[in-house]
């Protein structure tokens, strides 16, 4: 089940036994409230527990309980299991330079589900040094394409010598999304993270750190 509509569905026999004290308390009221015809012929005499504010207060808290998971039905919801960052390097024992270089991004396939059947996942890296839309840039490291499965995922990213110079000269601080390709999109045609977005793919920002 949803983790997210669980509040929905505890919710909705709350209300049902909530409306059900509200007409009992109401079909037996004392004199004055409802008479014995009226009890017997099932009729409300002055109130109705459907449209009595307790019952619409608690109409309204049912709604509110679905309210998340209807949001996460047309929204990409964040991801709460993930990870990034350094995965292996190799140190030149002479200069003290980088010279091999790999990175990963970790999800909880089971969080993304509901794309399994239309998408392939990769993980990506890039260094943003404030100068244009960091989804114009294309300097972008990518994984391999992998499967949505119901398990963890490492995805792991090998860089190319030029971001290697990039760590090597100093510059720290690398951003890692998610990117959920479709069936027509390929990571090899992937050159920025707005002309995936155009061509049907979707993004969740991972984190950022080092390297």
């Amino acid at each position: 089940m949803d983790i997210q509509a669980l509040p929905g569905w505890l919710a909705i026999p709350i209300m049902l036994y909530g409306i059900y004290l509200q007409r009992k308390a109401i079909m037996t009221a004392t004199p004055g409230g409802l008479s014995r015809a009226a009890r017997r012929r099932g009729e409300i005499a002055h109130a109705s527990y459907l449209a009595s504010p307790i019952t619409l207060v608690m109409v309204a808290l049912v709604v509110l309980a679905w309210v998340p998971w209807l949001i996460s039905q047309f929204g990409d919801r964040p991801l709460i299991n993930k990870g990034w960052g350094l995965y292996k390097s190799t140190i030149d024992p002479t200069t003290k330079k980088l010279i091999d270089l790999e990175l990963f991004v970790s999800v909880d396939g089971s969080e993304l589900q509901r794309y399994a059947d239309h998408y392939r996942m990769i993980g990506i890296a890039f260094h943003d040094y404030g100068n244009q839309d960091a989804e114009t840039i294309t300097a972008l490291q990518k994984s391999s394409e992998y499967y949505i499965e119901s398990s963890k995922t490492i995805m792991l990213i090998p860089v190319s010598q030029t971001f290697i110079a990039e760590i090597n000269r100093g510059d720290h601080g690398t951003n890692y999304v998610l990117m959920l390709l479709p069936e027509a999109l390929l990571a090899a045609d992937v050159v920025s993270l707005h002309q995936a977005k155009e061509m049907g793919a979707k993004i969740f920002g991972i984190g950022s750190g080092p390297p």
